[in-house]
């Protein structure tokens, strides 16, 4: 029984020496093995700091902002992968610094990469600044170890043009909060900004910006603009893509009952605003709709209470 005793003992001032050795040696590389089984085993972490040493992301697979992954605004964040969640924030927090490049070290595939600039796009239209292009590089084991963010014309004069946007959303808004219901202020929002905007084939500009302030859009300009102003207003609303006789975008709403497709680009018509795509079912809009296979299928538009009421009542 003394000699295991002994051996116990000695194994584990082994152990210290060899910690205290390696923590000398290299602290960064120890606190970061620590963390590692620390949060395998005891599903938590030691040293708070773990996400940051060395782009060692790939190692831990998990996404652990809660910022994202807590809240519903942020559909399509919290339709990825851990591994895509991860990117997403890397990413997402280069991207609120104004940064050019984010280095990493992350095993993922290229498909991957887009379907999470995509929803970074689709979940942060606010930031209208954002190009909807970026380049990434791997190195030759297949790890993608650098992304390169790109910005459009608007960043060179940020904070006077997020200024100019933010005045202009907030008169739709302050308006639409003089009503009572939410089913109203949607249709407020709907009949002003198809009245603003003019459907534009020609312009580039394809951001919630371009739409109010420029007054011209493609159907992603539209859509994007809903729903910023529909949250602000605190009515959760999507933007979704997919087909209808081409690439197109248009809009979940969620009312008190359920969900509902909003098509706003349709709905704006050269001399007058029609209802015809407001409110309406799944069931209703895939004549002529049809969402991409990552845009948020797990939402279904089945309210019934506002089904296409308006249009009904021949407004």
């Amino acid at each position: 029984m003394k000699k295991i005793k002994r051996f116990v003992y000695s194994v584990l001032i082994l152990l210290i020496a060899g910690g205290l050795y390696l923590y000398y040696k290299n602290p960064e590389e120890f606190k970061y093995n620590v963390d590692k089984y620390a949060y395998k085993f005891f599903n938590r972490y030691i040293f708070e700091d773990i996400n940051a040493k060395n782009n060692k992301e790939d190692v831990l697979k998990i996404a652990v902002n809660k910022e994202y992954s807590a809240s519903t605004l942020y559909a399509y964040y919290n339709n990825l992968s851990s591994d895509e969640k991860l990117l997403y924030e890397k990413i997402y927090d280069a991207i609120k610094k104004y940064d050019t490049e984010v280095k990493l070290n992350i095993k993922i595939d290229s498909e991957s990469v887009e379907k999470v600039y995509t929803s970074i796009l689709y979940d942060h239209p606010e930031d209208f600044y954002l190009s909807d292009t970026y380049a990434c590089s791997y190195d030759n084991d297949g790890y993608l170890v650098l992304f390169e963010i790109k910005y459009n014309d608007l960043i060179n004069d940020i904070e006077v043009n997020k200024e100019k946007f933010n005045d202009a959303i907030n008169i739709v808004i302050d308006n639409a909060n003089k009503l009572s219901l939410d089913y109203e202020k949607e249709i407020y929002v709907h009949d002003y900004l198809s009245s603003l905007i003019t459907y534009d084939s020609s312009v580039s500009d394809k951001t919630a910006y371009g739409a109010i302030i420029n007054k011209k859009s493609l159907c992603t300009g539209y859509s994007f603009l809903y729903q910023i102003i529909m949250n602000k207003l605190g009515i959760r609303t999507y933007t979704v893509f997919g087909y209808a006789k081409e690439n197109h975008t248009w809009n979940i709403v969620e009312l008190e009952d359920g969900y509902y497709n909003v098509d706003l680009t349709w709905d704006d018509q050269e001399k007058r605003t029609i209802y015809k795509y407001f409110n309406v079912s799944d069931n209703m809009i895939k004549e002529d709709h049809e969402r991409n296979n990552d845009s948020l299928n797990n939402i279904k538009c089945n309210g019934e209470k506002y089904l296409n009421s308006y249009s009904l009542l021949g407004k």
